[in-house]
């Protein structure tokens, strides 16, 4: 397995908003027909000094419709095929 790693910065309207348990927060964001699934993780922000009741407060705060841009890193995992083995048929 390979994985790729990019700087990028997505900008978009959110679309949706969903959480998962009180440490994963999932946004929708969709910008000119394009949409990106952005992951925001308390554990990742609370290594940066955010408190997990500033990170509650942070994505209360956000809505549908809001304009939304942040500073990521894609990821892409890269799943390297081997060759099957030949099938022959007598």
């Amino acid at each position: 397995m390979v994985i790729l790693r990019t700087n990028i910065k997505p900008v978009g309207r959110i679309r949706s908003q969903r959480t998962a348990g009180k440490k994963l927060v999932f946004f929708d964001l969709v910008h000119n027909g394009h949409k990106v699934q952005v992951l925001c993780n308390q554990r990742v922000v609370g290594e940066a000094g955010i408190s997990p009741e500033k990170f509650k407060e942070f994505y209360h705060l956000l809505r549908r419709g809001d304009s939304f841009c942040k500073h990521a890193i894609a990821v892409q995992l890269l799943r390297l095929l081997q060759a099957a083995p030949k099938l022959t048929w007598n």
